[in-house]
């Protein structure tokens, strides 16, 4: 009797040890809060360095990230559109500088795997502690997306064949206040002539300065002189930075 007792209560016990670190999988009920427009923060952890960015999705295939740290990067925007990336710092269009291809490389395995969840119907997902876990394949590895359990909202990704953890935090549907210059860092990454951009700032200065013609001060050219010789002075200062041509 004693025997059986505890053969009983062994069985007990390790169904209750073993149950504890379970992770089930799940036919997900809940869709993932990730189909159109909106922002998030996100810090990238990939071996020893990590960097800290704000990212937008202005529709299917079309990213940009706008970078907060390290120093190096700050301030640099990188636009996902259809395949094509285009870089600009304060913006000013240029090659992505060679320090931000590989995060660049990251950054798109990270996006395409958002877009290919939005897309997919029936979505298996297993329950962890951390929340819902739902694990896919790209072309270059295994992924792991992570998304609350409460809400559906995205909060973080992971691919260990790079080392990389990314923690995705504050995330909120819409775009922030810079979607003015989201939407034109689209167009430039899809039509790769950053010049468009510029186009409407010069119309708007001539009709600026077409009413003074009566007097005979040269008013309408000291201005766009002065504007062409900073933009080409920054431009040369940029590209003369070690980068290299979008892969």
């Amino acid at each position: 009797m004693k025997r059986f007792i505890g053969i009983v209560l062994t069985g007990m016990l390790m169904m209750f040890f073993g149950g504890c670190g379970v992770v089930k999988e799940v036919e997900s009920n809940m869709r993932p809060d990730i189909d159109g427009e909106y922002s998030a923060k996100i810090k990238m952890i990939y071996g020893e360095d990590e960097s800290e960015a704000a990212i937008q999705r202005m529709a299917p295939n079309a990213w940009q990230a706008d970078f907060l740290s390290p120093e190096t990067l700050a301030g640099v925007c990188l636009t996902f559109a259809e395949g094509n990336v285009s870089a600009s710092y304060k913006g000013l269009s240029f090659s992505v500088p060679k320090s931000a291809v590989p995060i660049k490389s990251m950054l798109e395995q990270m996006f395409n795997a958002l877009d290919t969840t939005s897309e997919s119907d029936n979505l298996t997902m297993q329950k962890s502690d951390n929340g819902l876990l739902l694990k896919g394949k790209s072309e270059v590895g295994d992924y792991v997306l992570k998304f609350d359990a409460d809400t559906g909202a995205p909060i973080g990704f992971e691919m260990p064949g790079f080392e990389l953890t990314v923690d995705i935090t504050d995330f909120t549907h819409g775009l922030v206040s810079n979607s003015e210059t989201s939407v034109s860092g689209v167009e430039t990454a899809l039509t790769g002539s950053p010049e468009n951009t510029e186009e409407p700032e010069k119309t708007e200065k001539s009709e600026k300065t077409d009413k003074p013609e009566k007097t005979n001060k040269p008013v309408n050219t000291e201005q766009p002189e002065e504007s062409d010789i900073l933009s080409e002075g920054t431009e040369k200062t940029l590209l003369e930075t070690d980068t290299q041509p979008i892969t």
